[in-house]
């Protein structure tokens, strides 16, 4: 079994203290027990093209996510909050599940609408409150 954590804003400065003094036990012993790493964001490091970047392993400019705005070229007037649809590029988990593998996805910044996986996902940030909101529906 593999547990993926990622935290969006959590820098190790805080969490080392944190885990040291016993305020995060589950996460101290996820890192002594596993590894830990810090992961580079995007520049700017905004959420929306830095968890595109973490899901598809490419730079902004191959999975299309530049900032929380999609901007259709030559349509100013339409701007829309990003979504799943806008990532234009695979996500790890859609490899692992072509191979077979079972994931469960949860809580992840721009997997909505969510997108068939071998699985379950449950979308996280910019999820709008009404809909259907997760794979599979209900």
């Amino acid at each position: 079994m593999l547990l993926l954590l990622a935290l969006d804003g959590a820098t190790f400065d805080l969490l080392t203290p944190w885990m040291a003094t016993g305020y995060l036990p589950t996460l101290a012993r996820l890192v002594a027990e596993g590894t830990a790493g810090e992961l580079a964001s995007t520049l700017p490091p905004v959420t929306a093209p830095a968890w595109a970047s973490f899901m598809t392993g490419m730079h902004p400019a191959g999975h299309g996510l530049y900032d929380f705005f999609h901007h259709p070229a030559g349509q100013p007037q339409n701007i829309q909050m990003v979504h799943s649809g806008h990532i234009r590029a695979p996500l790890f988990w859609d490899y692992l599940s072509a191979a077979g593998r079972t994931v469960g996805i949860l809580n992840v910044p721009v997997t909505h609408p969510p997108r068939p996986v071998n699985g379950y996902l449950i979308p996280g940030l910019l999820s709008p409150d009404q809909g259907a909101t997760c794979y599979p529906a209900g």
